[in-house]
Protein backbone atom coordinates (compact mmCIF):
# COMPACT_ATOMS: atom_id res chain seq x y z
CA UNK A 1 0.00 0.00 0.00
CA UNK A 2 1.09 3.64 -0.83
CA UNK A 3 1.03 6.25 1.59
CA UNK A 4 2.10 9.52 0.43
CA UNK A 5 2.45 12.68 2.64
CA UNK A 6 2.72 16.23 1.17
CA UNK A 7 2.84 19.36 2.19
CA UNK A 8 -0.18 21.84 -0.07
CA UNK A 9 -0.52 25.58 0.26
CA UNK A 10 -3.65 27.09 0.50
CA UNK A 11 -4.99 30.41 -0.06
CA UNK A 12 -3.64 31.59 3.47
CA UNK A 13 -1.56 28.89 5.32
CA UNK A 14 -0.13 25.15 5.00
CA UNK A 15 -1.24 22.16 5.19
CA UNK A 16 -0.16 18.32 5.03
CA UNK A 17 -2.28 15.77 3.19
CA UNK A 18 -1.76 11.86 3.24
CA UNK A 19 -2.74 10.06 0.23
CA UNK A 20 -4.10 6.61 0.39
CA UNK A 21 -5.90 4.78 -2.39
CA UNK A 22 -6.91 8.37 -4.14
CA UNK A 23 -8.12 9.87 -0.97
CA UNK A 24 -6.72 12.68 0.26
CA UNK A 25 -6.86 13.76 4.20
CA UNK A 26 -5.84 17.20 5.02
CA UNK A 27 -4.06 18.00 8.62
CA UNK A 28 -2.83 21.12 10.12
CA UNK A 29 0.66 19.77 10.88
CA UNK A 30 3.61 17.30 9.53
CA UNK A 31 3.34 15.84 13.15
CA UNK A 32 -0.27 14.74 12.97
CA UNK A 33 -0.02 13.69 9.21
CA UNK A 34 2.39 11.59 9.64
CA UNK A 35 1.06 10.10 12.79
CA UNK A 36 -1.73 9.22 10.70
CA UNK A 37 0.42 7.29 7.94
CA UNK A 38 2.02 5.71 10.96
CA UNK A 39 -1.18 4.35 12.33
CA UNK A 40 -2.97 3.53 8.95
CA UNK A 41 0.17 1.43 8.18
CA UNK A 42 0.09 -0.77 11.20
CA UNK A 43 -3.69 -1.22 10.94
CA UNK A 44 -3.27 -2.30 7.41
CA UNK A 45 -0.44 -4.50 8.65
CA UNK A 46 -2.44 -6.25 11.51
CA UNK A 47 -3.17 -9.54 11.17
CA UNK A 48 -7.32 -9.88 10.25
CA UNK A 49 -9.22 -12.77 10.79
CA UNK A 50 -11.73 -13.13 7.93
CA UNK A 51 -15.50 -14.23 8.24
CA UNK A 52 -15.60 -18.17 8.84
CA UNK A 53 -12.09 -19.05 9.66
CA UNK A 54 -11.50 -20.59 13.01
CA UNK A 55 -9.78 -17.72 15.45
CA UNK A 56 -6.24 -18.80 16.42
CA UNK A 57 -7.00 -20.10 20.42
CA UNK A 58 -9.67 -22.44 18.45
CA UNK A 59 -6.80 -23.83 15.68
CA UNK A 60 -4.17 -24.87 18.54
CA UNK A 61 -6.73 -27.00 21.16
Amino acid sequence: MDIAIQQVSRSDREEWQVEVFGMKISFRDKAAALAFAIRLQERVEAPHLLPGMPDQDDAQA
